[in-house]
């Protein structure tokens, strides 16, 4: 179907595609706030148990549990770096198209 010389069926296409970039790039950030809030959750009770005062002679918390908690820190942190940049190449790339989508289709 054509209007004013315009194919309503490709842009109808076109917006829908665009959609679900979109949707997936909001997933990628949500994904991305998700882990950094759980990487400072992690990271708050070492955090604590180092401002104290005497947390080398008398620690709040035990070696094992502050190692185990920095331990998953660090696992989180190399997991978010991964999948970041494949969000990141994602966005840039969805945000080219939609650019692209709104100039020239």
């Amino acid at each position: 179907e054509r209007l004013d010389g315009v194919v309503v069926g490709g842009l109808h296409h076109r917006f829908n595609q665009l959609q679900h970039q979109q949707y997936d790039f909001l997933q990628g950030r949500l994904r991305h706030i998700k882990i950094q809030t759980l990487r400072s959750l992690l990271f708050l009770l070492p955090a604590i148990n180092w401002s104290l005062s005497k947390w080398a002679t008398d620690p709040l918390f035990n070696e094992l549990i502050v190692n185990g908690l920095m331990l998953v820190e660090a696992y989180t942190c190399v997991y978010q770096s991964l999948t970041e940049h494949k969000t990141r190449r994602w966005s840039v790339s969805s945000l080219r198209e939609w650019g692209r989508g709104l100039l020239f289709d």
